[in-house]
Protein backbone atom coordinates (compact mmCIF):
# COMPACT_ATOMS: atom_id res chain seq x y z
CA UNK A 1 0.00 0.00 0.00
CA UNK A 2 1.32 3.72 -0.79
CA UNK A 3 1.46 5.93 2.11
CA UNK A 4 1.57 9.61 2.16
CA UNK A 5 5.36 10.09 1.46
CA UNK A 6 5.25 7.77 -1.47
CA UNK A 7 2.63 9.94 -3.01
CA UNK A 8 4.32 13.24 -2.35
CA UNK A 9 7.72 11.64 -3.88
CA UNK A 10 5.08 10.87 -7.21
CA UNK A 11 4.03 14.28 -7.26
CA UNK A 12 7.32 15.70 -6.98
CA UNK A 13 8.43 13.60 -9.66
CA UNK A 14 5.91 14.45 -11.80
CA UNK A 15 5.95 18.21 -11.24
CA UNK A 16 10.11 17.66 -12.08
CA UNK A 17 9.47 15.99 -15.44
CA UNK A 18 6.43 18.58 -16.54
CA UNK A 19 9.54 21.42 -15.63
CA UNK A 20 11.62 19.77 -17.82
CA UNK A 21 9.64 19.52 -20.72
CA UNK A 22 9.76 22.85 -22.42
CA UNK A 23 14.05 21.49 -22.58
CA UNK A 24 13.34 18.58 -23.56
CA UNK A 25 11.02 19.90 -26.59
CA UNK A 26 13.88 22.15 -27.29
CA UNK A 27 16.49 19.51 -28.15
CA UNK A 28 13.87 17.75 -30.00
CA UNK A 29 12.50 20.78 -32.25
CA UNK A 30 16.96 21.62 -32.88
CA UNK A 31 17.57 17.40 -33.50
CA UNK A 32 14.71 17.36 -35.86
CA UNK A 33 15.54 20.51 -37.53
CA UNK A 34 19.05 18.85 -38.15
CA UNK A 35 17.44 15.45 -39.90
CA UNK A 36 16.82 17.09 -43.39
CA UNK A 37 20.56 17.87 -43.45
CA UNK A 38 21.80 14.70 -42.24
CA UNK A 39 19.33 12.64 -44.94
CA UNK A 40 20.70 14.70 -47.71
CA UNK A 41 24.29 14.20 -46.79
CA UNK A 42 23.29 9.95 -46.57
CA UNK A 43 21.73 10.60 -49.82
CA UNK A 44 24.82 12.10 -51.18
CA UNK A 45 27.49 9.51 -49.40
CA UNK A 46 25.08 6.79 -51.06
CA UNK A 47 25.31 8.21 -54.32
CA UNK A 48 28.87 8.26 -54.54
CA UNK A 49 28.87 4.88 -53.13
CA UNK A 50 26.55 3.94 -56.06
CA UNK A 51 28.63 5.71 -58.45
CA UNK A 52 31.71 3.29 -57.20
CA UNK A 53 30.03 0.19 -57.50
CA UNK A 54 29.15 1.00 -60.70
CA UNK A 55 32.37 1.51 -61.82
CA UNK A 56 33.95 -1.30 -60.15
CA UNK A 57 31.04 -4.19 -60.62
CA UNK A 58 31.97 -4.87 -64.53
CA UNK A 59 35.67 -5.42 -63.69
CA UNK A 60 35.06 -7.21 -61.07
CA UNK A 61 32.40 -9.23 -63.01
CA UNK A 62 35.14 -9.94 -66.08
CA UNK A 63 37.79 -10.83 -63.19
CA UNK A 64 35.41 -13.37 -61.50
CA UNK A 65 34.70 -14.63 -65.51
CA UNK A 66 38.65 -15.42 -65.92
CA UNK A 67 38.82 -16.97 -62.51
CA UNK A 68 36.14 -19.11 -63.28
CA UNK A 69 37.56 -20.03 -66.40
CA UNK A 70 41.04 -20.43 -65.28
CA UNK A 71 39.50 -22.64 -62.27
CA UNK A 72 37.94 -24.91 -64.87
CA UNK A 73 40.87 -25.38 -66.69
CA UNK A 74 42.65 -26.10 -63.87
CA UNK A 75 40.13 -28.71 -62.45
CA UNK A 76 40.19 -30.66 -66.46
CA UNK A 77 43.83 -30.85 -65.92
CA UNK A 78 43.42 -32.12 -62.41
CA UNK A 79 41.16 -34.92 -63.63
CA UNK A 80 43.13 -35.58 -66.95
CA UNK A 81 45.81 -36.10 -64.65
CA UNK A 82 44.02 -38.20 -62.24
CA UNK A 83 43.32 -40.41 -65.24
CA UNK A 84 46.66 -40.74 -66.51
CA UNK A 85 47.70 -41.48 -62.63
CA UNK A 86 45.23 -44.46 -62.23
CA UNK A 87 46.14 -45.84 -65.68
CA UNK A 88 49.34 -45.59 -64.56
CA UNK A 89 48.90 -46.80 -61.13
CA UNK A 90 47.45 -49.89 -63.23
CA UNK A 91 50.12 -50.51 -65.83
CA UNK A 92 52.92 -50.80 -62.68
CA UNK A 93 50.32 -53.07 -61.12
CA UNK A 94 50.55 -55.59 -64.08
CA UNK A 95 54.37 -55.21 -64.82
CA UNK A 96 55.39 -55.41 -61.05
CA UNK A 97 55.21 -59.27 -60.72
CA UNK A 98 57.27 -59.78 -63.89
CA UNK A 99 59.75 -57.03 -62.62
CA UNK A 100 60.07 -58.98 -59.43
CA UNK A 101 60.59 -62.16 -61.10
CA UNK A 102 63.47 -60.66 -63.29
CA UNK A 103 64.93 -59.51 -60.33
CA UNK A 104 64.72 -62.79 -58.54
CA UNK A 105 66.21 -64.33 -61.25
CA UNK A 106 68.60 -61.68 -61.52
CA UNK A 107 69.65 -62.08 -58.28
CA UNK A 108 69.87 -66.12 -58.71
CA UNK A 109 72.15 -65.84 -61.41
CA UNK A 110 74.54 -63.37 -59.33
CA UNK A 111 74.88 -66.14 -56.63
CA UNK A 112 75.78 -68.67 -59.15
CA UNK A 113 78.37 -66.20 -60.98
CA UNK A 114 79.73 -65.41 -57.71
CA UNK A 115 79.85 -69.36 -56.40
CA UNK A 116 81.35 -69.56 -59.83
CA UNK A 117 83.92 -67.26 -59.56
CA UNK A 118 84.80 -68.20 -56.46
CA UNK A 119 85.58 -71.56 -57.46
CA UNK A 120 87.43 -70.90 -60.33
CA UNK A 121 90.03 -69.05 -58.20
CA UNK A 122 90.51 -71.27 -55.85
CA UNK A 123 90.58 -74.16 -59.12
CA UNK A 124 93.59 -71.63 -60.26
CA UNK A 125 95.42 -71.31 -57.06
CA UNK A 126 94.87 -74.64 -56.23
CA UNK A 127 96.80 -75.06 -60.09
CA UNK A 128 99.41 -72.59 -58.90
CA UNK A 129 100.19 -74.28 -56.07
CA UNK A 130 100.62 -77.06 -57.66
CA UNK A 131 103.04 -76.38 -60.54
CA UNK A 132 106.23 -75.74 -59.15
CA UNK A 133 107.81 -72.79 -59.68
CA UNK A 134 104.53 -71.09 -60.87
CA UNK A 135 104.67 -68.50 -57.84
CA UNK A 136 108.08 -67.08 -58.76
CA UNK A 137 107.33 -66.52 -62.38
CA UNK A 138 104.00 -64.94 -61.52
CA UNK A 139 105.96 -62.99 -59.09
CA UNK A 140 108.31 -61.80 -61.66
CA UNK A 141 105.79 -60.45 -64.38
CA UNK A 142 103.22 -58.90 -61.86
CA UNK A 143 103.89 -55.15 -62.38
CA UNK A 144 102.56 -53.86 -59.19
CA UNK A 145 105.15 -56.01 -57.15
CA UNK A 146 107.90 -53.99 -58.59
Amino acid sequence: MLGLGDITDWGYRVADEVARLPGVLYGVRVALARVPEQIESLVAALEQTTVALERALPELTRAIAAMEERLEHVDHLASDLAVDLTRTVASLERVLPEVTNAIGGMDGRVKNLDTTIASLGNLVFGLIDAIPGARRVLRRTDPTSE
